[in-house]
């Protein structure tokens, strides 16, 4: 892997960083991991519009995607990976951007959202 490939990981891992930092933030004092209880406990539709929008509807401002996939640079034909890819959410916007994108996620209801979401938006 070129130097370059490493800013693109670092990127998206930053970014995974922050949604991970913003979720513990939120949370009541004293339950970090409650958050992620929290998410387990939620049904599927709700954790895909939580993916999609944040916790109150704001995970474009916060988590600024456009800046995300500027600060990558040139992405044509190369090849990136988002772990934990959720929904989607910058898996779409980083193919868009001209990128190759494996979207790993461990929940294989992501994965299938992903799929069928590809067959609906393309």
């Amino acid at each position: 892997m070129s130097l370059p490939n490493y800013r693109y990981l670092a990127i998206l891992s930053m970014t995974a960083t922050l949604a991970t930092v913003h979720a513990a933030e939120t949370a009541p004092a004293g339950h970090h991991g409650a958050a992620n209880q929290h998410m387990q406990s939620m049904d599927f539709d709700t954790l895909v519009r939580r993916f999609e929008t944040g916790e109150h509807g704001d995970r474009d401002r916060w988590q600024k995607p456009a800046a995300v996939v500027a600060a990558l640079g040139d992405i044509q034909g190369k090849t990136v990976m988002d772990l934990g890819s959720g929904t989607g959410y910058f898996s779409l916007r980083l193919a868009a951007a001209g990128a190759n994108v494996i979207a790993a996620d461990v929940d294989p209801r992501f994965q299938k959202y992903i799929q069928e979401r590809l067959i609906r938006e393309i």
